[in-house]
């Protein structure tokens, strides 16, 4: 993302050597003399979605995927940018991509190929989409809809209205 000043600000996500979140760090690409600066406090933007990780500074929360060690599933978890443990926010067969909502209340969560729920941040979950295959999701930026590759349309793409789970498009 970018911050108010026009800098490019990028996020790295910090793993131990079987690639376990440990943090995230905040790089800022000056426009003006593209000096790069490692900030030392979270910057203030939105959450920017790489598909199996997110975070969001200005909520002061990062998001992973964590296969279980036992292969029951992958654990959507939720860091603290200031440290300690990751705690689970839902618990799926599988997962591939995860997606913070623009106001950083809810997480958009591709279960499978099939279907995208969505949890807030205190585990509450709902399904609002299935089809016979999906890929990328995407919120508005508003977060009202969420867009979803899906491979059952022509079009490729469902917009789906948060609220009712109705697919608009």
């Amino acid at each position: 993302g970018f911050d108010a000043d026009g800098a490019l600000v990028l996020r790295e996500r910090l793993t131990d050597a079987e690639q376990q979140t440990l943090g995230w760090r905040f790089l800022r690409i000056d426009p003006a003399t593209a000096k790069i600066e490692q900030l030392s406090v979270p910057p203030a933007i939105g959450p920017s979605t790489t598909g199996a990780d997110d975070v969001d500074p200005g909520i002061g929360i990062g998001l992973d995927l964590a296969p279980r060690d036992d292969g029951s599933g992958t654990d959507v978890r939720a860091w603290s940018l200031t440290g300690g443990s990751p705690r689970t926010l839902a618990t799926f067969d599988t997962v591939d991509t995860i997606a913070f909502d623009p106001g950083g209340r809810l997480v958009a969560i591709g279960a499978g190929d099939t279907s995208v729920v969505v949890a807030s941040l205190d585990g509450q979950e709902s399904s609002i989409w299935k089809g016979k295959g999906r890929g990328d999701i995407a919120w508005s930026t508003g977060g009202d809809y969420l867009g979803i590759n899906s491979w059952d349309r022509v079009s490729g793409i469902d917009v789906v209205e948060r609220s009712s789970g109705r697919v608009v498009h």
